[in-house]
């Protein structure tokens, strides 16, 4: 599950993809703000976004992620959508 909205500060904190109960390897999530400038990524399950870019509070609007993993099993997973910042 990937959310549609996230609110800093609210009930969560990050934005992030739900893998809970997933076996996940080679994981990478990328953000994009609307001009196309990579403003945020990891390599890590458990590290999200936190609506910041050089911890400064972003704009409210409309983001981009990309992510990319490889399941325990050796599938691909390739995700691309958007999602709203809402301050």
């Amino acid at each position: 599950f990937i959310p549609s909205a996230f609110r800093p500060g609210g009930i969560n904190t990050v934005f992030k993809p739900a893998t809970t109960f997933l076996n996940i390897d080679d994981y990478r999530l990328r953000i994009y703000n609307r001009i196309g400038q990579l403003i945020f990524e990891t390599n890590h399950l458990s590290e999200g976004w936190d609506g910041t870019y050089y911890s400064h509070g972003c704009d409210e609007g409309v983001y981009i992620y990309h992510l990319s993993a490889k399941g325990g099993d050796g599938t691909e997973i390739k995700k691309t959508g958007s999602f709203t910042l809402v301050r």
